[in-house]
């Protein structure tokens, strides 16, 4: 897959991928998650297509969509970093009235299992 780099300095919404070919990034994502693909490489896509997403004030459901997804990957990945990164952004989602059918009580409780699978033993 070809890595799009991310850029440091503010971009402008006319100068990143709209909503329309995100899609069509997110089905490629998501087709090479599910296939067992290279997580360092899909996360930075996932990235990429958040940080055009986000440039473009975008905040519905493809934007729930690119956040868990991500967050889902991440987790799998045992990326806590991400995971919460993506569970943060979702909640704020959800706050601007974006819909999460209870993905954000799921995924709390994904957060603290998951923690606790991982601390050491005492």
């Amino acid at each position: 897959a070809e890595v799009l780099p991310r850029v440091a300095a503010a971009p402008r919404p006319r100068d990143v991928r709209p909503p329309r070919v995100l899609e069509k990034t997110l089905d490629k994502i998501e087709a090479a998650v599910a296939g067992g693909g290279d997580y360092r490489t899909w996360a930075e896509q996932y990235k990429s297509a958040r940080q055009d997403l986000t440039v473009q004030g975008v905040r519905g459901a493809l934007a729930r969509r690119a956040y868990e997804g991500n967050a889902r990957f991440a987790l799998a990945a045992n990326d806590l970093d991400e995971f919460h990164q993506c569970q943060v952004k979702l909640r704020d989602l959800h706050a601007l009235g974006v819909e999460d059918d209870g993905v954000l009580a799921e995924f709390a409780a994904l957060g603290a299992l998951h923690a606790l699978s991982i601390a050491p033993a005492e």
